[in-house]
């Protein structure tokens, strides 16, 4: 795999060889080069993706995408985008890879084995920590929206009684990463719960089958677990963790050296995400048929569980577009994460996240409001 850098370098390079050639046909055909070496696309009405139809089309770049975990409803934005075309209208040739687990995807963006990738944001906040070269650019999920599940005929009834229990939580995962600090807020100490290492593949079929009294994972996977073992969740706002669910992540090389090429992704993933919100049926469908070995009856409902998720109080309150982050979520966690002993307490929101390549102007923005999220997630 390219780096994104590489990438754009070799695709600039053939739009250059590709523009010397085309201005020696445009002469030969009294046709008109501009000064800057692009070729003018002559096309009726405005172009879809903020570009204006007497300009041409951004140059096609390959960016590898790497979502934090493995194929579920949550992702179907980014099929339904591509299907659509909004993705290609910004120039971008999006190769979508699906991780195991928020840790492993954080590391790939910072090591360039892949360009950008979706992190949970306390694992963002750990792993920044820890010195890893990787920034938040903006915000998948306002809202953290992971829970503890249990069995209905359990006897844990909140996330103080997980003591002397254990917890499949598979390596690299929040549940892995950012559950200690979780405990902690419950009055837990480290010991007190059994963590049980069990691969990201294999972790929701293991709990299916019995194994493990507990499992962490976010709230659209609650249909499936009715289905395979019947639980009940343990959210963990309840013991108040607060921080921003699901981040967008580059590394800080790449942050500096294609600003441009992540901005444009940004637009591109925007726009699909509305676009997904504002038609969640045929954006699961999209994702549905792309992922057939998925049961296909749960996909739509994985989906539409995230809804109220994409935005954050703080968000609302200051009606900023889905995406756009704020300073005080993750102040916010990252407080608890230092408090807790998660984070040093040299992290700070500044070093964590940057708005600098979010398009609030963008055509395809939608302004947060209680519509998609804000409120208590409690299970009280």
């Amino acid at each position: 795999m390219k780096p994104i850098g590489t990438s754009a370098v070799r695709q600039r390079r053939r739009g250059v060889f590709a523009t010397v050639i085309a201005c020696s046909l445009a002469l030969l055909t009294a046709a008109a080069c501009s000064s800057s070496g692009n070729t003018t696309a002559k096309t009726s009405g405005a172009a879809p993706g903020g570009h204006s139809s007497q300009s041409a089309p951004p140059p096609m770049v390959t960016v590898t995408f790497e979502t934090d975990y493995l194929p579920n409803g949550k992702y179907a934005p980014f099929i339904y985008g591509q299907d659509q075309g909004y993705f290609r209208q910004e120039g971008i040739n999006l190769d979508l890879k699906y991780g195991r687990g928020s840790g492993l995807t954080a590391s790939a963006v910072a090591t360039g084995n892949v360009d950008i990738g979706m992190v949970d944001s306390g694992v963002v906040a750990t792993a920044i920590g820890k010195g890893e070269p990787i920034k938040s650019v903006g915000l998948y999920l306002g809202m953290n929206d992971f829970a503890f599940y249990v069995p209905n005929d359990s006897p844990i009834k909140s996330i103080a009684d997980m003591k002397g229990h254990s917890l499949i939580a598979p390596p690299g995962t929040p549940q892995a990463v950012v559950a200690p600090a979780v405990f902690k807020l419950a009055g837990l100490k480290d010991g007190d719960v059994k963590f049980l290492a069990i691969a990201a593949a294999l972790g929701d079929s293991s709990y299916a089958k019995g194994q493990g009294d507990a499992i962490g994972e976010a709230v659209n996977f609650a249909p499936i677990f009715q289905k395979t073992r019947p639980s009940r969740e343990l959210p963990w706002v309840d013991v108040g963790y607060k921080m921003p669910g699901f981040s967008i992540v580059v590394s800080t090389s790449t942050l500096s050296s294609e600003p441009d090429v992540v901005a444009r992704f940004l637009k591109a993933m925007y726009r699909s995400l509305v676009a997904a919100l504002d038609d969640p049926t045929a954006a699961a469908a999209a994702y549905a048929k792309s992922q057939p070995t998925l049961e296909q009856g749960l996909v739509e409902p994985e989906w539409k569980l995230l809804i109220p998720y994409f935005c954050s109080d703080a968000q609302v309150a200051a009606k900023v577009p889905i995406g756009y982050q704020e300073a005080s979520d993750w102040s916010a966690g990252i407080s608890i994460l230092q408090q807790t002993g998660g984070v040093p307490q040299s992290v700070t929101a500044d070093s964590v996240y940057t708005n600098s390549l979010f398009d609030q102007n963008h055509v395809s923005t939608q302004a947060c409001s209680s519509k998609w999220g804000g409120g208590s997630k409690s299970s009280s």
